[in-house]
């Protein structure tokens, strides 16, 4: 789903269906809770029918490291689309943020090291912990609690 806000994980209204390649395509009918992965931009397209989320390309991209960080034990509730970066909404509010048209197969590798030392896997319920996890420096993770 295309969504005004990010917020809209909620209860889905003012919510639009958008196809594989982020083509939006007819208007959503109300949810209550989450139902479907919610796409949002930081500045809200104002008719958003018959637009892209952003290029087919790059949300194909985008959409893959959604579905591969899965692996890594991450589930995704939403993302937030920005001019120069990603965010990404896990069922606990953390944000997992990355620098938009940034190498999404370095940033996996990054997140899959960081979360493969020892000392992260000792915490169980790391990921629970996490408030803000910080990919858009390149080969570095940086991490706030709540």
């Amino acid at each position: 789903l295309y969504c005004e806000s990010i917020g809209a994980l909620e209860y889905a209204s003012k919510c639009f269906f958008l196809d594989d390649t982020g083509y939006i395509f007819d208007k959503a009918p109300e949810f209550s809770g989450p139902v479907y992965f919610v796409y949002a931009l930081n500045e809200p397209l104002g008719s958003p029918l018959g637009h892209e989320f952003m290029q087919a390309e790059e949300f194909k991209y985008v959409s893959q490291f959604v579905s591969d960080i899965k692996e890594l034990g991450i589930e995704s509730l939403g993302l937030e689309a920005a001019e120069g970066e990603i965010s990404l909404l896990t069922p606990n509010n953390a944000r997992i943020i990355w620098q938009r048209g940034a190498d999404l197969n370095v940033i996996h590798s990054n997140l899959k090291a960081f979360l493969n030392n020892e000392a992260i896997k000792k915490d169980e319920v790391f990921l629970k912990k996490i408030n803000i996890l910080d990919l858009r420096v390149e080969n570095k993770v940086f991490y706030t609690f709540k």
